[in-house]
């Protein structure tokens, strides 16, 4: 994490979790977390994820502030650099090159207006022993998909996550 960036995590059980399905499968996960970046420059892996999934160019160093809600299952785990290496992971990402869309790395208790970010993107995925078994990434259309017309369903329950304000250190 750089100095640009807070992570905040919520107390995990019941009434906090993420789901995302696409109508026949899903992912559930748990140990919700809201990572808050402002004025980050992007990193090359990133630039060109980004780049990728915009059909744009987008080069290493592009400043974003971006607002990122992530979950992940119980026995997920991580190695030194942070890729997952067992378990699954969810996140949604609201960003945009704009830096004015955040001013500092405060606590935001929701994203941004869709119409306020050049991007939305959910990520899904899922490994075992270090092999990737499903990763899947999408764009957002929409802020709150209605039921059964999106592919992309992302849990009421994480808003209640929001506002129960229950904020502890995130890992490392």
């Amino acid at each position: 994490m750089d100095l640009n960036e807070t992570d905040y995590a919520f107390a995990s059980g019941t009434g906090f979790s993420t789901s995302v399905t696409n109508g026949t499968d899903s992912v559930t996960a748990f140990n919700a977390a809201v990572n808050i970046v402002n004025d980050s420059p992007l990193n090359a892996q990133d630039a060109a994820l980004v780049s990728g999934l915009l059909g744009v160019s987008v080069s290493a160093g592009t400043l974003v502030d971006a607002f990122t809600l992530e979950g992940e299952t119980p026995d997920a785990a991580f190695d030194i650099n942070d890729d997952l290496i067992q378990g699954g992971v969810v996140e949604v990402v609201w960003a945009s090159f704009d830096t004015a869309l955040f001013s500092d790395t405060s606590f935001q208790a929701l994203p941004p207006a869709i119409g306020s970010v050049d991007f939305a993107f959910f990520f899904v995925e899922e490994a075992d022993s270090g092999v990737t078994l499903y990763d899947v990434a999408g764009s957002l259309a929409q802020v709150v998909p209605e039921p059964g017309a999106s592919p992309l369903l992302v849990s009421t329950l994480v808003l209640l996550v929001l506002a129960h304000g229950l904020v502890r250190p995130r890992r490392a």
